[in-house]
């Protein structure tokens, strides 16, 4: 039966040394990875401010689409919905009732605002609009 073969101790103690060496100049590398470094924490950071943006606006749009899921009169203003920098769009219908006479371009740049598809006619684009701001039904008067 062969012997396994034995480390070379000689070579392992030289490599060691070789490794020790070059270890005390590894805290060289960090000047010249420290802004590439910063600048990818400046980019993360970045994210985070707009990941929280986005999400305190789905909680504030979480609560309006319940609030506006009970209206009970087209004429009850609705709770607005943020977009994803947090603010209201402007020409956000104040109701129902302002909601139906919007015409097809104001409908079409209110769904662009929020990242909706605006395709279809200005009723399919109504409808997907008061279903994304929470209106479920709508009052039938007699």
């Amino acid at each position: 039966m062969a012997q396994p073969q034995q480390p070379n101790l000689q070579r392992l103690s030289d490599g060691l040394t070789m490794i020790a060496q070059e270890v005390v100049h590894a805290s060289n590398l960090l000047p010249n990875f420290q802004g590439e470094i910063m600048e990818q924490f400046r980019i993360l950071n970045a994210r985070f401010d707009g990941l929280e943006l986005y999400m305190s606006a789905e909680s504030q749009n979480q609560v309006a689409r319940v609030f506006n899921s009970h209206l009970t009169s087209p004429e009850i203003p609705f709770q607005p919905l943020h977009n994803r920098q947090n603010q209201v769009v402007d020409g956000f219908p104040l109701n129902l009732a302002a909601l139906a006479r919007l015409n097809d371009a104001s409908t079409t740049r209110l769904l662009n605002a929020y990242g909706l598809g605006s395709d279809g006619t200005v009723a399919i684009k109504k409808r997907r609009f008061k279903y994304f701001i929470g209106v479920v039904m709508e009052v039938i008067r007699e």
